[in-house]
């Protein structure tokens, strides 16, 4: 099995290329307007709910810190015993995806597996087939497959969350990109660049035709930059430097038009960045090296600002183009 890589284009956190099912907590009651709203919602019974919850998981994560590894497990069974009493069906397939996605971080994959086949079972009842917990425990046993070696087993779950999704929500459904995007970065991991390069462009189309939809507009542009540079880097791998130095050119206008606090979001000013390196070496490549070393220079503007302390290893860049 290949090495992960870190995607520079916001697809892989981690070197792993799916999302870490640990939960790191962060109180935002560390300032006074903070301790002015958790005085505030203490009137209400849902903000005391909401303080307690973010407290217990605060204890949970800093016992983990200190080396208790069972911490986050009870807590997660705690709430799965209250889930079980209330009877409702949603709160026991969270609770059984949330143990479960512990139990994964501690390798105990037979478990994991179990909980999330019942956590799936339940939400498919309760929500049908593509609901959110139902989809998510597919990608969970996707991933359980996957990091124990079984290729074949983990496809089929991630094509079995994409296929569920388009079924019943319809092809260009935001959550049918979601699951094009799992099923990229599996391909990915394993060297399978031109099924890897079909489904990061089918999800490209999906935000492009749906980035004025209000409910993902927050993300489709990203995710469309984050696309778009990906595609680039891919083809530059292909041998195919036409449509990338398009892609690129394309996504530098974007840059140039751009305002705002999008431009000023890490994950857009990543995604430029990497795309003058790229451009950069396409442009060396035929010789042009004035408007390369131009491209050059903004790609270390641009790496000043999303470290300025250079404490960033530069040659992970190389390996993506």
């Amino acid at each position: 099995m290949k090495r992960a890589k870190r995607y520079f284009f916001g697809f892989h956190a981690g070197g792993k290329g799916r999302p870490r099912a640990r939960i790191e907590i962060h109180s935002p009651w560390r300032n006074r307007l903070g301790r002015l709203l958790m005085y505030l919602f203490w009137f209400t019974k849902s903000g005391r709910e909401a303080i307690r919850e973010i407290r217990r998981l605060e204890k949970a994560q800093k016992a983990r810190n200190k080396g208790d590894k069972t911490a986050m497990e009870r807590l997660w069974r705690e709430d799965l015993a209250c889930a079980e009493a209330s009877g409702n069906p949603l709160e026991r397939a969270s609770a059984l995806s949330k143990l479960g996605s512990e139990l994964m971080n501690q390798k105990q994959y037979g478990d994991a597996e179990r909980l999330f086949r019942q956590s799936q079972k339940i939400a498919r009842q309760a929500e049908g087939p593509a609901g959110f917990w139902s989809l998510g425990a597919s990608d969970h046993l996707g991933w359980i497959s996957e990091e124990q070696g079984r290729e074949a087993d983990a496809e089929a779950h991630f094509l079995e969350a994409l296929h569920a999704a388009e079924k019943e929500l319809g092809p260009e459904h935001h959550r049918v990109a979601f699951e094009l995007l799992g099923l990229a970065n599996f391909y990915q991991r394993h060297g399978r660049r031109a099924d890897e390069i079909a489904a990061v462009k089918r999800l490209l189309a999906i935000y492009e035709k749906q980035k004025n939809d209000p409910q993902i507009e927050p993300v489709s542009e990203p995710m469309i930059l984050s696309s778009l540079g990906r595609l680039a880097a891919l083809y530059a791998k292909e041998g195919r430097d036409a449509e990338a130095e398009a892609l690129c050119r394309r996504i530098i206008d974007n840059f140039a038009e751009m305002k705002g606090p999008l431009a000023k979001m890490m994950i857009c000013r990543s995604v430029f960045a990497g795309t003058y390196y790229g451009y950069a070496k396409l442009l060396r490549k035929r010789g042009e090296t004035y408007t390369a070393a131009q491209c050059e220079d903004q790609f270390e503007k641009l790496m000043k600002k999303i470290d300025p302390k250079g404490l960033m290893r530069r040659d992970w860049i190389d390996e993506e183009w």
